[in-house]
Order: structure tokens, then sequence, then C-alpha cells
């Protein structure tokens, strides 16, 4: 079950976040969603007020994902 619920905070984060780098301009939204990874980190140093909240949930998801891994693993 955490795994399903990690899996969806990631992707809410993650659309969340292109959603915000499209509000920023069209260069931003297509760098975060095609080089998401790299993109976002930048997009999150240049523009942290827009881009912390995403990222925090996409950052709550892979730690809901590992966990649950973990327990299941056991």
């Amino acid at each position: 079950m955490l795994v399903i619920l990690g899996m969806i905070a990631i992707l809410v984060g993650a659309i969340w976040l292109i959603v915000a780098a499209f509000q920023e301009s069209p260069v931003w939204g297509l760098a975060v969603l095609f080089f998401h990874g790299i993109a976002s980190f930048i997009f999150l140093i240049l523009h942290p007020e827009q881009a912390w909240r995403p990222v925090a949930l996409e950052v709550v998801g892979v730690v809901l994902v590992m966990l649950g891994a973990a327990m299941n693993h056991h």
C-alpha cells in the first residue's frame, strides 16, 4: 500500500512541477517535461518558490516507495 501511495505522490508531484515550470515559461516547461531529473533540479535552484512544494511531494513519494518496498521485502 505504501508503494502505491508513494507512486501516486511521485506522479502528482511530477505533474505539479511540470505545470509550475510551464507557468514560468514554455522553455522551462518543456525542459522539465523532457529532462525531468536535471531540469527539475535546476528549476528548483532558480525558482524555489514555485518548485519546492512539488519537489517535496516527489521526495515524500520516493520515501514511501522505499519504506513500502523494505516492509514487503522482509
